[in-house]
């Protein structure tokens, strides 16, 4: 992707965090006061090397409501640690890990789909932790390869319309 952003260490964002375009490379957490958007272009790219990107983390710590939305960017790791409700106001797509270790989320009738068509990587898992949340549609599909096609998941997982595993498996953690 011609707009690489490279990141270590943890940035702090008091208020929104606006994923416009790019990716990010390094290792870095970013933790959020406010909402995330990610617009369709971030993210995507068949030049998106998967062993190196999306490894930042992006952790909903505020204390009141929180949104997350954009239905075709993708999002690196998400992590949610709120004192408040995080919601989902649009399907997302993740790369990488869920995990919801503590707050209040609310699905909102949303689909959270996981994949990608690249084939870069290592054999690194995604780890799903779906916390007390009931799932509306969760989508695994990561066609390009045998590389990170597979999900760690922790817990108990309700979802109450449908589970869709094109490719990929979950695993016990």
């Amino acid at each position: 992707n011609s707009n690489a952003y490279a990141i270590s260490g943890i940035i702090n964002v008091a208020n929104n965090l606006h994923l416009t375009d790019g990716v990010f490379y390094g290792k870095a957490v970013i933790n959020v006061g406010g909402n995330v958007t990610v617009s369709d272009t971030f993210g995507v790219g068949a030049d998106v090397d998967l062993n190196h990107a999306f490894n930042a983390d992006i952790v909903l710590n505020g204390s009141g409501t929180q949104t997350i939305s954009g239905a075709t960017g993708r999002l690196p790791s998400v992590r949610i640690k709120s004192t408040g409700t995080v919601n989902l106001s649009t399907d997302i797509n993740i790369v990488t890990n869920w995990q919801v270790v503590s707050g209040t989320v609310g699905i909102n009738n949303h689909k959270i789909v996981w994949g990608s068509n690249d084939a870069q990587g290592t054999a690194i898992p995604m780890i799903f932790t779906p916390g007390s949340v009931s799932y509306y549609d969760i989508d695994v599909n990561f066609t390009g390869g045998n590389y990170w096609n597979y999900y760690q998941s922790t817990g108990t997982t309700t979802v109450t319309r449908n589970l869709n595993l094109t490719a990929g498996k979950f695993t016990g953690g």
